[in-house]
């Protein structure tokens, strides 16, 4: 075996072990939330349903929507008050954390319903009929409201005796008198946070149920400033490249004319790529997009208002590979078969699977290295250095739609093109260039790119700004020795592998089924470049 041989095999050796990190120690570093997935999407309808209908409300001409969605500050504060292993068992003694929204509305109608059922038991932990101030009802005196209110809560379970009313109040609206009561749990409390439920009568029927944590202010605070410190670094970040982008809009009006007719390909065939899926991913949102339909529009409007966006989003992503992709090919001038060497073997018609091989193993092999990798940082982050991130699901939105696997494939081919024509194949090679200086140019990159990733959910907030520069880095050295289209396969490939866990992890054959879809498109790099050879083989 000779040397190029047996270092390729390091690599592949390196990714196995990677891979066996990551699929034997994942959920040690990335919590998981204690969810008993018992009522599916169809099955919180049809509650909802029932509930909505036995409280008097005729549902007929109503279109629904329903997502699954959190209480994101409520699980936050149960992970950092009381570790994941105590948050989880109060999630399964039901407290309120992950719910089925489930919406019911009309077109230029104004009245509307909106329920939460609890995903475990099923039971409804929020209810609101929306009705204008000046829809007409009853006019009950406080204690003829609090009664209707006291019967709500018994149909919910609540005893009353294990609870403190905090507030009442009463409002005379210009056709009905509404009331406005709160209860809170007596010798209840979850650090500083204590249990409270509302309840609303408008007129003489219940126009809000809401079961919730009352967080302290301090927490609010803290969490607020925490949360704002990655949306700085991460608007510092964007300014930084809004102001590269200018100048190498410059420079690419300037040097166009030295690139190849040929090469330019490459740039219009991804661009068309990610213009595509983003197109698809508009009409596989749909069904979860009435969600946010504005009932002070037509259905028909609204459709075209979220096509035009989707439209607008496909031009943005297309236009933004499109010329980073320009700008990659111009800062690379002279060296393309070193930083594009399957591009130019392709476009020479010398591309060979000894070519392709060897590119491929690598890309996957430092995919595995990373999912390695961020799960040993965050083992040991998480044990020694107070690093925290919240609770995850097993479940995501993206169940929802009719082609779960499209949205994960969409996120990770359009990040890996358009992060590695940027940071790599762009800012390296033009800083290296400009200044001279190969660390700099290793270095800079990998730290702008990391920390724009700041507004993830991992606190503090630079951590997750230290583990991408660190791999930011790693990136940029594979990408100088071997090329932009090993880094691209590696990128791919995370997000892909990532993207696919809540399909794989969801307990339903379908999202599985969708989980191995996008898990057996991890090979579509390997499958296109082999596709490509053998299609200019024969040309």
């Amino acid at each position: 075996m000779n040397h190029a041989n047996k270092f390729l095999l390091w690599w592949v050796l390196a990714g196995v072990a990677g891979l066996a990190i990551f699929i034997r120690f994942y959920d040690y570093a990335f919590a998981v939330a204690s969810i008993d997935l018992r009522f599916s999407r169809a099955d919180a309808v049809k509650v909802a349903e029932k509930f909505v209908q036995s409280k008097g409300f005729d549902l007929y001409g109503f279109n629904s929507a329903a997502v699954f969605a959190s209480e994101y500050t409520d699980s936050v504060y149960m992970q950092r008050t009381q570790g994941i292993r105590k948050a989880n068992e109060y999630i399964k003694n039901g407290i309120p954390m992950w719910y089925w929204n489930v919406r019911w509305f009309k077109e230029l109608d104004k009245e509307g319903f909106h329920v939460f059922i609890n995903p475990s038991s099923g039971r409804v932990e929020y209810f609101s009929h929306g009705l204008l101030e000046d829809s007409g009802g009853a006019d009950l005196g406080q204690d003829a409201g609090k009664k209707i209110a006291l019967d709500e809560l018994a149909a919910h379970g609540i005893k009353i005796g294990d609870y403190d009313i905090k507030e009442s109040s009463t409002t005379k609206q210009k056709h009905r008198t509404d009331h406005h009561f709160v209860w809170e749990k007596k010798n209840f409390k979850i650090a500083e946070a204590t249990y409270r439920i509302t309840v609303e009568i408008a007129g003489d029927k219940i126009c809000r149920y809401s079961e919730y944590l009352k967080m302290p202010e301090n927490f609010l605070r803290d969490l607020d400033k925490e949360t704002s410190g990655g949306v700085v670094f991460t608007t510092i970040c964007s300014t930084i490249m809004f102001l590269f982008t200018v100048f190498a809009a410059v420079v690419m009006v300037i040097k166009s004319h030295a690139v190849s007719q040929k090469i330019w390909q490459v740039p219009v065939a991804l661009a068309g790529v990610a213009a595509a899926l983003n197109i698809f991913g508009f009409f596989n949102d749909l069904p979860s997009s009435w969600m946010f339909y504005p009932n002070t529009v037509s259905k028909a409007v609204f459709i075209v208002m979220q096509f035009n966006g989707a439209v607008h989003e496909a031009l943005v992503y297309a236009s933004v590979i499109f010329c980073y992709a320009i700008l990659g090919v111009i800062m690379c001038h002279g060296e393309e078969a070193v930083r594009f060497p399957l591009a130019v073997k392709f476009i020479n018609k010398k591309l060979t699977y000894g070519d392709i091989v060897p590119a491929c193993a690598r890309g996957y092999s430092l995919a595995f290295i990373f999912l390695g990798y961020i799960t040993v940082f965050y083992l040991i982050a998480g044990r020694f250095c107070g690093v925290w991130i919240p609770v995850n699901t097993n479940y995501s939105n993206i169940l929802s739609t009719p082609l779960p696997f499209l949205f994960p494939l969409t996120i990770a081919f359009i990040a890996a093109i358009n992060e590695e024509f940027t940071y790599r194949a762009f800012m390296i090679n033009f800083i290296d260039k400009k200044a001279g200086m190969r660390w700099l140019a290793l270095l800079f990159p990998a730290v702008v790119w990391a920390f724009g990733h700041s507004t993830y959910s991992v606190y503090p907030a630079y951590v997750r700004g230290i583990e991408l520069t660190i791999f930011g880095v790693v990136m940029g050295m594979v990408f100088l020795r071997y090329g932009l289209e090993t880094v691209i396969i590696a990128h791919f490939v995370i997000n892909a592998v990532l993207g696919a866990l809540p399909l794989l992890r969801s307990h339903n054959f379908y999202f599985i089924f969708s989980g191995l879809v996008v898990i057996g498109l991890i090979a579509a790099p390997a499958v296109v470049l082999c596709t490509l050879r053998s299609a200019k083989s024969t040309a």
